[in-house]
């Protein structure tokens, strides 16, 4: 009898660990059918929200064309300029001591001229100019070199901007071969200048400069009259001069009419 308790023991022992056993194949299918039931049976979760998509780039500025930038301010007063031109003059001179005789001749002239105004209404200029007297085997040269102090007792700005200059100054130059000995003269000389803008692009400049040369038998006066149209670094103008000169044996008064054209470069 205790041998058969004994059996029986034994043999629900191995039933009971032969269920557990069987037990633990069986929990992980039967807890992952639930798992996939629940994940079936359950609403979907809420989506992310979505971002906004990024802004578009922003171009940086670029720098303005150099056609569109603002122009740079022209001086109603300053300048700085070279050119070149021709003049025809004709009229009559002086053979002997009183002698009439006419003259024609073909002038060529360059020209390089400084303005400078350090101060709002007084500054001066550097005038160098040159070029032969006729164009034949009997040309000569003619060179002179002159300065000038200048006040401005007009400057105006706005829409026209512009200004009115006088000066006073001196000039050292070989003589014109038709009314002085060869060699060199000096002498004093006023000058008188006018400039506007009258739009951005376009200057109008016309001055008038009178010099007097007396001489022992002569008393000569220059009337040098320009006027100067000017776009950008361009300009080109006219010019005219009348030469009165009164002397002779019997005293007379010879004149001189001259007139051209010059083309250049001009920086205000």
């Amino acid at each position: 009898m205790r041998a058969s308790a004994t059996e029986n023991r034994a043999s629900r022992t191995h039933e009971s660990r032969a269920v557990c056993a069987l037990l633990c194949l069986l929990a992980p299918l039967v807890l992952g059918a639930a798992s996939a039931d629940e994940a079936a049976s359950s609403p979907p979760a809420d989506p992310l929200p979505e971002l906004p998509p990024p802004p578009d780039p922003v171009a940086a500025p670029s720098a303005p064309a150099a056609s569109n930038a603002a122009p740079r301010e022209r001086s109603t007063v300053e300048m700085a300029r070279l050119d070149a031109g021709v003049m025809y003059v004709r009229g009559l001179k002086m053979l002997g001591f009183g002698t009439l005789a006419r003259y024609q001749v073909l002038v060529g002239v360059i020209d390089l001229d400084v303005v400078r105004f350090p101060h709002e209404r007084l500054g001066f200029e550097i005038h160098l100019n040159g070029g032969p007297i006729g164009f034949d085997e009997n040309a000569q040269v003619e060179i002179g070199l002159s300065g000038a102090g200048l006040v401005a007792p007009l400057r105006w700005k706005g829409r026209a901007p512009g200004s009115f200059v006088l000066g006073v100054g001196g000039t050292f130059e070989y003589g014109r071969p038709v009314w002085l000995e060869p060699g060199y003269h000096g002498a004093p000389f006023g000058v008188a200048r006018f400039r506007i803008f009258p739009t951005e692009t376009v200057g109008l400049q016309t001055s008038y400069r009178f010099v007097p040369i007396t001489t022992n038998e002569l008393a000569l006066q220059e009337h040098d009259v320009e006027l100067g149209v000017s776009t950008g670094l361009l300009q080109v103008g006219a010019r005219v001069r009348v030469d009165e000169v009164r002397g002779g044996d019997p005293l007379r008064l010879y004149r001189s009419i001259g007139g051209g054209v010059f083309a250049g470069l001009v920086v205000f």
